[in-house]
């Protein structure tokens, strides 16, 4: 079926551009310049990239106008809604998942000190070095602002210096600042640099596997990790960063059993019907892209002026 064939609707954007829905639940952006035309074929996560193909030039990339670019951003495609509801469908799924280990959540406290303590230390010398060297402020400024008057351009340097006298003020305040930050640290971690996790309920965990159990590999320990990973038989593989609700799946090796799934010290019983969801999602998520580079050859193969014509935007 040709493109023109296939179109369900046209979106405007501005006297220039337009936005063309297919029945395929995909869609194709169009802005027409002076010198050329440009379109770009949306992915399932929209229009990313401000390129587009020079319908003038079929073999050079040419941009859309920002203005243009930005309006794309506010364009639903059946496609791309369909892509998030997949997409948090595995989310939900991953969560019952990991559920049952009751994941808490660990923070380091992030004191800093050496750091701190260099950032005081320096403060508290020029704050000492300025309280010493006021007496010589004005005699400097004066020199300053009377080479400034003679061409020399040195105005900003007397205005630095202006604000030279307010180091002490800074130095008082640097070391309240240091115990603020060190009396915060004691009392909650901010957990600045890293999120670790720890498995609240162990009787979730298994030494033996059982048919549909999936292998849960620990980066540290059960009682204090920063990557979780869950592995299924045939390949499946589910990672979650610490307590957060980081979650990313890849097929590894379709159809064989994962490397690691027998080797596992853990493993974790799964609700068949959480496990159907989730395997459901992920079919259906990688028939969507395929449907996608599907379509994108089509779109390659064809001369998209024609759809330029058929919508007004070329006579």
């Amino acid at each position: 079926m040709k493109l023109t064939e296939m179109i369900e609707s046209v979106e405007r954007i501005g006297t220039s551009g337009a936005v063309v829905q297919f029945n395929n639940g995909f869609a194709i952006a169009y802005e027409t310049k002076r010198d050329t035309a440009v379109s770009g074929l949306a992915d399932l996560f929209g229009w990313a990239s401000e390129y587009g193909t020079n319908l003038n030039a079929p073999d050079k990339l040419a941009k859309f106008s920002s203005g243009f670019h930005n309006e794309l951003q506010k364009i639903k495609t059946p496609s791309k809604e369909e892509l998030r509801g997949l997409e948090k469908t595995i989310m939900a799924c991953a969560k019952e998942i990991v559920a049952p280990l009751d994941v808490k959540e660990h923070t380091y406290r992030d004191f800093a000190i050496g750091e701190s303590l260099a950032q005081m230390t320096s403060i508290l010398a020029m704050g000492a070095v300025a309280t010493l060297a006021c007496p010589l402020y004005p005699i400097v400024m004066y020199y300053l602002m009377k080479e400034s008057k003679k061409g020399q351009h040195m105005g900003s340097g007397a205005l630095g210096l202006a604000l030279y006298p307010l180091m002490p003020l800074m130095a008082l305040f640097s070391p309240i600042s240091f115990a603020y930050h060190l009396g915060k640290e004691l009392i909650s971690g901010s957990g600045k640099y890293y999120s670790v996790g720890s498995v609240g309920n162990r009787q979730a965990l298994k030494k033996t596997c059982e048919d549909g159990d999936a292998a849960v590999e620990f980066y540290g320990t059960p009682e204090s990790f920063e990557h979780m990973n869950l592995s299924f038989a045939d390949g499946l593989s589910i990672s979650r960063i610490g307590a957060n609700e980081f979650v990313d799946e890849q097929r590894r090796r379709e159809g064989e059993e994962h490397p690691q799934y027998r080797e596992s010290k853990f493993y974790t019983s799964i609700d068949p019907a959480v496990k159907t969801a989730l395997y459901t999602s992920l079919k259906r998520k990688r028939e969507l892209w395929q449907e996608w580079r599907e379509f994108d050859r089509l779109v390659e193969s064809e001369d998209q002026k024609e759809i330029l014509k058929q919508i007004g935007m070329e006579d």
